[in-house]
């Protein structure tokens, strides 16, 4: 091993392969979120109350529809009429 190169050190990590300084350190910098996107974390922030009060939760596609178009569907598939 060259003294004089820096590009001769590795890392062994727990797996057994050899890692460069720099591979190590991208590789555990891919394994992190982001600092912007830590907040955001459900996993880790459970106590956390959302801030902007009166949000309302988002709907699923079948809360999104009109109960008038639902209600017409039902009665047109009763009827045996397909859509």
């Amino acid at each position: 091993m060259d003294p004089f190169c820096k590009n001769n050190f590795h890392i062994e990590s727990n797996d057994g392969s050899n890692l460069s300084k720099r591979e190590a350190r991208k590789k555990r910098a891919r394994e992190k979120t982001l600092k912007c996107f830590s907040n955001l974390d459900v996993a880790n922030n459970t106590g956390v109350k959302d801030p902007k009060g009166g949000r309302d939760p988002t709907k699923t596609p079948e809360q999104r529809k009109n109960p008038i178009l639902k209600r017409k569907e039902e009665e047109l598939a009763k009827a045996g009429v397909i859509r």
